[in-house]
């Protein structure tokens, strides 16, 4: 990691104050927990599992990284912030006939499904457009985001774990990841199929 950061110095990327904040001289092991989702069974729940990373390896990469991704995940056109959000919407909808079905759709384990490759292009499509940022600082945040992808290393029962395919559910870049990733495949996928006939009727976004 401090090649890493001392490569972001280097370029201009990183200042004196950001490069010492980043470089944690003496990190804490994750471990991994799991919350219990009681909304899904009262008796013998699932659980959601998420890493405990605060003042790990990565932490503070993954806060300066989503310093950044945030602003880009509030931006897509599908982005709902909360329930309130989305009871507005649907308040300003007027909707004709009676033939109209209100659907919504989920994504089973979403932050651990995510291939990091597939994500990591959601990232880097979110940069280009932007403007005003300069080309180095993109291609380093993309790096600082494999990097926090790759050593997302935890513990559980005193053995050592490495996720291979999707994000840490608690990173906190993690939700502009996820973001940025469905907003990718909402473009590839659904919307094509937006505002065309089906044997279902008509589909249409809001």
């Amino acid at each position: 990691m401090a090649t890493l950061l001392q490569e972001g110095h280097r370029l201009g990327v990183l200042d004196k104050k950001e490069l010492y904040f980043l470089n944690i001289k003496n990190p804490v092991i994750p471990v991994i927990y799991h919350l219990p989702k009681i909304h899904k069974q009262m008796e013998d729940p699932p659980g959601r599992p998420v890493v405990a990373g605060i003042d790990s390896l990565t932490s503070r990469l993954s806060q300066y990284v989503d310093f950044f991704l945030q602003q880009y995940a509030t931006q897509m056109p599908s982005f709902l912030k909360d329930s309130s959000d989305v009871i507005k919407l649907i308040q300003s909808i007027r909707v004709e006939g009676s033939d109209v079905w209100l659907a919504t759709a989920d994504v089973t384990s979403l932050y651990t499904v995510i291939p990091m490759e597939l994500g990591l292009k959601g990232i880097e499509k979110a940069l280009t457009r932007d403007p005003n940022m300069p080309d180095e600082q993109k291609v380093f945040i993309v790096k600082c985001v494999r990097f926090c992808l790759t050593h997302n290393y935890f513990m559980y029962k005193e053995n050592f774990y490495l996720q291979q395919v999707g994000v840490a559910m608690g990173a906190k870049f993690s939700p502009s990841f996820a973001n940025l990733y469905m907003a990718m495949w909402e473009g590839s996928v659904i919307n094509p199929m937006l505002n065309k006939r089906t044997e279902l009727g008509e589909i249409v976004a809001w």
